[in-house]
């Protein structure tokens, strides 16, 4: 299953960053005993999915341009019917608000219908943004990845 990821800087129209190429590819986490007995992480493409199934988004990118691309920012929406779980590779923000405002789970919260406020929980998550940290050279890629659930 292949979604198609917004680009916050392609809003911007920064043409550079028009010549990355992004796929994102979902699969379904299963725990399946080894032969030693331990429990070992089997992702397989997400074909059909039942609620409660745990799902790892990972976002491949590769720059096909001729020179690095620098200040360049994945941004996935959560598809309906999926909750938040956890950032699989690290450095991700997430949105609680429909992509407005970004920030680390633990340090953004959410209105009540009466106004009140309260901590923001995984499953109020809309969407995964990642700034990569550093350039991408020409020709060369990389992955992030989030663990969801079906609701």
């Amino acid at each position: 299953m292949k979604f198609a990821i917004a680009l916050a800087a392609a809003l911007l129209g920064a043409p550079a960053f028009a010549a990355v190429e992004l796929k994102t590819d979902v699969f379904v986490e299963t725990m399946v005993p080894a032969k030693d007995g331990k429990l070992v992480r089997k992702l397989e493409p997400a074909k059909v999915v039942t609620p409660g199934a745990s799902l790892i988004y990972v976002n491949s990118y590769v720059n096909a341009t001729p020179k690095a691309v620098a200040d360049f920012t994945i941004n996935n929406p959560l598809p309906g019917g999926v909750e938040f779980v956890s950032d699989e590779s690290g450095g991700a923000d997430v949105s609680v608000d429909g992509g407005n405002a970004f920030g680390r789970l633990g340090t953004l919260s959410v209105v009540n219908p009466d106004g009140t406020k309260r901590p923001a929980r995984s499953s109020d998550v809309t969407h995964v943004r990642w700034k990569l940290a550093s350039a991408i050279p020409a020709g060369k890629g990389g992955e992030v990845s989030f663990k969801a659930r079906v609701k």
